[in-house]
């Protein structure tokens, strides 16, 4: 874990297509959800945050394919640094990281910058059902200023750390592939509303800064 230093370190052991795939796509809103660990490094965070995502945010996804050793090619959130994922979170005002993280409860660690979006996710999620809190620790935290999360233009993201028991139930027990279970589609709705009304607070605050 946490092997290398930056991405260019990283492409000197591993090769684009061959140990990992990046994807991109463009959204409507002013906010991107990004995998910076997906694939077999950290199961499920990808296809989760591209569901998040859907057609309305930007989506990005580093995704390890190897057959082993995937986990050799996760890059700590404060020094990922990979070009395509910089250029876009300059690009929008808000970043949110899905990652995986240890555990056997079913439980959603809320970390980052962005305070209220850390507490309107939150409290979206246990509404739907499901066991959300603050992170409980500094390692998963996201607080630092260059973590990924914490990138795009306002400088305050969030970062979801997603047990792997919850990851499970998501993904339909381990299979990791969209299953149209009802879990997946509660936790999408949930944190898609949070992200919502989030950005018409903000907006109504601009406007209002502004008459």
């Amino acid at each position: 874990m946490n092997r290398f230093k930056s991405f260019k370190q990283l492409c000197r052991r591993a090769v684009e297509g061959q140990d990992f795939i990046v994807e991109l796509r463009k959204g409507r809103s002013t906010l991107a959800v990004m995998a910076p660990h997906g694939g077999g490094i950290e199961p499920g965070t990808d296809t989760i945050a591209a569901a998040i995502a859907g057609d309305e945010h930007s989506y990005y996804s580093f995704r390890g394919v190897r057959m082993l050793n995937n986990t050799e090619l996760h890059l700590a959130s404060e020094r990922f640094d990979e070009p395509r994922a910089l250029a876009l979170a300059r690009q929008v005002l808000n970043v949110v990281t899905v990652h995986g993280c240890r555990g056997r409860r079913a439980t959603v660690y809320a970390g980052g910058l962005a305070g209220g979006l850390k507490n309107s996710v939150i409290k979206s999620l246990q509404t739907a059902g499901f066991a959300a809190c603050h992170t409980p620790r500094p390692s998963i935290g996201g607080i630092h200023r260059s973590n990924l999360c914490n990138r795009g233009q306002r400088g305050r993201g969030l970062q979801l750390e997603l047990s792997e028991q919850l990851r499970c139930q998501l993904m339909g027990h381990g299979q990791y592939q969209l299953t149209g279970n009802d879990q997946l589609s509660a936790f999408v709705a949930a944190v898609q509303c949070a992200l919502a009304q989030y950005e018409q607070i903000k907006q109504r605050y601009w406007a209002n800064r502004l008459f």
